[in-house]
């Protein structure tokens, strides 16, 4: 089921990593922006993702270049 508030659909940024390791590709988002962060995004290629090394699925990207909402 697709998150929705006021007839809106959030933004999210997405990441990919590929584990040198095993070779697997990971997907990481962020939390849910409710503004367009495209503008804010031109020149930044890489995010730093914050990645539970025991379970990949718990992360956090650093979103913190974004302004945050009022």
């Amino acid at each position: 089921m697709a998150l929705e508030a006021n007839g809106r659909h959030p933004f999210r940024i997405s990441a990919q990593w590929k584990d040198p390791a095993t070779q697997r590709i990971h997907i990481f988002l962020s939390e849910n922006l409710w503004f367009d962060p495209s503008e804010y995004l031109a020149g930044h290629e890489t995010v730093t993702v914050l990645v539970n090394r025991d379970d990949p699925r718990k992360h956090h990207m650093d979103i913190s270049f974004l302004p945050s909402m009022a």
